[in-house]
């Protein structure tokens, strides 16, 4: 999907990964409507729900900023209360683009959260979280205990926060 700098954007990892080819041809001009996206589940132009956008920089989601910021645990049922998700930026190229939508100096809660000390940030689907600023994730002001549970992406990496902050919600649907 991302072949331009897809070893730099890849996270080194000794666990055995098994990719598979397809081949599925996608009628992409089906999918240049701004409200329409590029389902990699489907191989097909997909509807976004009311009020979610895609844009043409990454045509495999549509996101939808909310007015409100909020803590983690809302945000994340504020998403799925609308059958989506909070951001999921697994490349480079992806926090990148939503730093430039949405990012404006902001922290926007991103979809993980660890839930004991020393235990390593996931995504969904079980891969390591990479794109962390040099000195991050800390677990700041810890004191041996877990207190920055949670993630935020701004200026394109991510930090590690406690889940009681207050912080800008971006939902993707895909």
């Amino acid at each position: 999907m991302f072949s331009e700098n897809a070893t730099k954007s890849l996270i080194p990892s000794l666990e055995k990964i098994t990719y598979r080819q397809i081949d599925k041809m996608i009628q992409l001009e089906d999918c240049s409507d701004e409200n329409k996206f590029i389902s990699l589940n489907n191989y097909s132009c997909v509807q976004c729900p009311a009020n979610f956008k895609k844009y043409s920089k990454f045509p495999f989601a549509c996101y939808q900023k909310l007015d409100t910021p909020t803590n983690f645990t809302n945000a994340k049922l504020n998403c799925e209360q609308m059958k989506a998700f909070l951001i999921r930026p697994k490349s480079d190229i992806e926090r990148s683009l939503l730093n430039e939508l949405f990012g404006n100096s902001s922290e926007i809660w991103v979809d993980s959260q660890i839930k004991s000390l020393n235990e390593t940030f996931r995504w969904n689907d079980g891969t390591k979280v990479g794109g962390f600023t040099g000195h991050e994730p800390n677990n700041k002001n810890g004191n041996g205990a877990l207190h920055e549970n949670s993630i935020v992406l701004k200026n394109g990496l991510f930090s590690d926060v406690p889940e009681s902050f207050i912080r800008a919600v971006v939902c993707q649907f895909n």
